[in-house]
């Protein structure tokens, strides 16, 4: 063994609340580390005489200078147990992997100060008040946001009504007077060429996990399947969820 001086501080406390030190002893020779998966490789151990509880709850304390190389590695490790010692942890412990407290939640992130929030929501309070007041069914004044699609055959556009529930009724009568009302849509006359049909999804309670109410949306698939340009489809389309996780997989924070 080689004798080494100086002192190894710990994260962990000991019961006086101050942080756990020992005194280093010294390192041991090289030795050879056999693992399963045919790991091996040689590492100096340092020898150390662990106080307080250290000392009753190990014989050996490897840390990140050997795990990895044993491919063993921290991550979404818990830091805190229900019933651990009444939660005596100290304060620098706290939310280290998990907002318990719910800080972070951008439901519950406001920014600065009450007062300064304040102030921001007067200068900015005009401007929102202007773009409530936008009518629904207003168009974007500027030329590039019209958005021409070709249907390929308009003749197959036709699908019939799908059966709907009794039950779902009021809430299809209730959205279409909101539609007609802000001029999403129109009243017209009955036509062999269009015609998409109406679906009422179940929306689930995210608390609960039970159907709260009923999403009521066209189903446009007919139109979608006859557009002749097909890179609209690549072009307007909203990105699936594997296709924004495959882009930024290899980025890092």
């Amino acid at each position: 063994m080689h004798k080494t001086n100086g002192l190894l501080n710990f994260l962990s406390v000991n019961d006086d609340n101050k942080n756990s030190t020992v005194t280093r002893i010294g390192k041991t020779e090289p030795m050879e580390v056999t693992y399963t998966n045919n790991i091996k490789f040689v590492h100096q151990f340092e020898v150390i005489e662990f106080n307080d509880k250290l000392s009753t709850e190990f014989d050996v304390l490897l840390g990140i200078d050997v795990l990895p190389k044993l491919n063993i590695y921290l991550q979404g490790v818990a830091y805190k147990f229900p019933d651990s010692e009444k939660n005596k942890e100290m304060k620098q412990f706290e939310d280290i992997n998990h907002d318990q407290q719910n800080k972070f939640n951008p439901e519950n992130a406001d920014y600065g100060t009450p007062s300064q929030r304040k102030e921001l929501m007067a200068q900015i309070q005009p401007a929102l008040d202007e773009n409530m007041a936008i009518p629904s069914n207003a168009a974007c004044t500027m030329p590039e946001s019209v958005v021409k699609i070709k249907i390929s055959d308009p003749n197959d556009c036709f699908v019939r009504q799908y059966p709907l529930a009794v039950n779902a009724n009021a809430e299809i009568k209730s959205q279409l007077e909101e539609w007609l009302k802000d001029g999403i849509v129109e009243r017209t006359k009955p036509d062999p060429t269009f015609h998409s049909p109406l679906l009422a999804v179940p929306k689930r309670d995210p608390h609960t996990g039970k159907t709260s109410k009923l999403r009521i949306c066209c189903d446009l698939r007919r139109i979608n399947a006859a557009i002749s340009d097909k890179n609209c489809h690549e072009n307007f389309a909203v990105p699936k969820i594997d296709e924004i996780f495959s882009k930024v997989i290899a980025i890092t924070i």
